[in-house]
């Protein structure tokens, strides 16, 4: 099943990003949508202050388990 992401949904990473500091399992918020299922996402401040932005394919993301709604 391929999922669909949209501006703005909160997503996890999949992967290690060390240039970026962000590990396996981040959350981030999709800020920009590039066609071919390529997409920058915002992870937050790094140690710094700084905003870590990282492009990142669709198969390196998820949805965020906590904003994926449980079957009743």
């Amino acid at each position: 099943m391929t999922e669909i992401f949209q501006l703005y949904d909160r997503v996890e990473s999949l992967v290690d990003l060390p240039a970026f500091g962000v590990k396996a399992g981040a959350v981030g918020t999709i800020v920009d949508t590039h066609p071919g299922g390529a997409f920058e996402v915002d992870f937050g401040l790094d140690a710094s202050g700084n905003i870590v932005t990282a492009g990142l394919d669709a198969s390196e993301i998820i949805a965020h388990r906590a904003d994926v709604k449980q079957a009743a």
